[in-house]
């Protein structure tokens, strides 16, 4: 399964859930993080946790999401969007007509420069749960309105 996860513009949030995502979900799916509005840096406190944490950051990068939009670009079955922003923008056109699903994360980017750091670890812990839930969805066997569902859900979880 191709997931597609998308944010406009923040620095940490689709970082933060890029490395738990993939590292738990290895077999079962691979997932594509991409901004519409890229900024081209991580945010400082993100790449200090994903470093403690023992994660390689050298190839992260803002994609934006035109790349997976062209014609030799993965197929994506599920495409969720973790900021306001990103739910209500007009989307490319993907090809495998992805299940969309919405997961509302406050921005830590956007946290006073004095509370930034506690931002980020929070967004991260929250991330880290859901992934943890997303991981006992049977996707492979779920129609799909009980998927966008069941994502839907998850994302509500505090």
């Amino acid at each position: 399964m191709n997931i597609l996860v998308l944010c406009t513009r923040s620095p940490a949030r689709s970082i933060l859930l890029e490395f738990p995502l993939n590292a738990h979900g290895a077999r079962h799916w691979w997932a594509y993080f991409v901004r519409s509005q890229p900024g081209g840096w991580v945010h400082p406190h993100a790449m200090l946790l994903l470093c403690r944490q023992n994660h390689d950051g050298g190839e992260l990068s803002s994609k934006i999401w035109n790349e997976f939009a062209k014609p030799d670009a993965p197929v994506m079955d599920l495409m969720i969007t973790i900021c306001g922003a990103a739910a209500t923008q007009t989307c490319p056109i993907w090809s495998g007509a992805p299940i969309r699903a919405h997961c509302g994360i406050n921005d830590p980017a956007a946290a006073p420069q004095t509370n930034s750091g506690s931002a980020v670890q929070s967004v991260s812990d929250l991330l880290s749960r859901r992934t943890l839930d997303f991981m006992e969805i049977p996707l492979q066997t779920m129609q799909a309105i009980d998927l966008k569902y069941a994502v839907a859900k998850i994302g509500t979880i505090p």
